[in-house]
């Protein structure tokens, strides 16, 4: 099995999600987030517990929400497997696409919502005093692969085929303004004080259990090593694609999870180079975030030894 198969078969979990955010601005999608963000600033106002996991289109987080999905099951006393006993809508809502008073009540230690929005967007919908108590994960990709990837979604959509007209190029040149402002209004929003939890996509990638791990430390989920390695294997590609052939994928596709260095492969250098140095400050922020998160976790760790060895 060839790695452009894997990213090929799998580029569809998200096409779902993708959809509803770029028609958000149909009635259905905007009466839906407007529900969504009301339960979530009830949840809030009534001292509840709420959780982001967000990222830019194409960049991991509907992979992550299967993941956690997955391990929120299991502390529940759900046997899983690669199909969920209950869908990741019903675990981890999509603030577009699936309704936040849906969720199957008990499997989630506070409400966890899966989102695109930019952290300047969310600071309109949420009172300030509320948006300070909540958590957010954040999956940052490179911009040049979340990009090829949203290029490509976009390709698949007849309805969003018009906007490809420049070519592959221009429409990433383009885009990374985006990009850079969905991923630095968490960069800011971390150096203000939010609690801003960033995952590489590419670590997740190819370190998936450890990573996983320190997202939930960071979460506050009790979970064991076992666990993690079941949603892992649950979630690998090869099962998810038979199960996707056989038709058991109740409802939507599964996640995409292309490898890295598609941008890298198939644009132009003087295209990589201007998605780069557009990119270069947020880069360079999240960067020294993941350095002080790990250096956070390493101390952590040592403490936690030093007490248990007392």
């Amino acid at each position: 099995m060839t790695e452009n198969a894997a990213a090929n078969t799998l580029a569809r979990l998200g096409d779902v999600v993708s959809r509803c955010f770029l028609r958000r601005n149909a009635l259905e999608t905007a009466t839906r987030e407007e529900r969504n963000y009301a339960e979530v600033n009830q949840a809030l106002a009534g001292g509840g517990k709420v959780f982001f996991i967000s990222s830019f289109p194409r960049s991991g987080n509907t992979w992550v929400r299967f993941l956690l999905s997955d391990i929120f099951l299991q502390r529940a006393g759900r046997a899983t497997n690669t199909v969920l006993p209950v869908h990741p809508d019903r675990v981890i809502p999509d603030i577009y696409c699936n309704l936040v008073s849906g969720v199957e009540r008990g499997i989630t230690p506070g409400l966890f919502v899966k989102t695109h929005e930019g952290f300047d967007r969310l600071k309109k919908r949420i009172p300030a005093a509320e948006l300070r108590r909540c958590r957010h994960v954040y999956i940052i990709r490179s911009p040049e692969d979340s990009l090829i990837s949203f290029y490509r979604y976009h390709l698949r959509e007849e309805n969003l085929k018009h906007k490809l007209r420049q070519g592959m190029d221009s429409f990433c040149r383009a885009r990374v303004r985006d990009w850079v402002s969905n991923a630095g209004s968490y960069t800011r929003a971390a150096a203000e004080g939010a609690e801003v939890y960033f995952v590489s996509y590419e670590k997740l990638f190819e370190q998936t259990g450890p990573v996983l791990n320190g997202m939930l430390d960071w979460l506050g989920v009790e979970h064991q090593d076992v666990m993690v390695r079941r949603a892992v294997t649950n979630m690998q590609f090869d099962k998810m694609r038979r199960e996707e052939e056989r038709g058991k994928v109740n409802g939507n596709e599964f996640p995409a999870r292309g490898g890295p260095g598609a941008g890298a492969a198939e644009l132009k250098a003087e295209t990589l180079a201007a998605i780069r140095e557009a990119a270069a400050e947020v880069m360079t922020q999240v960067k020294w975030h993941l350095s002080r998160q790990k250096e956070v976790a390493v101390n952590g760790n040592a403490e936690s030894k030093m007490q248990n060895e007392e």
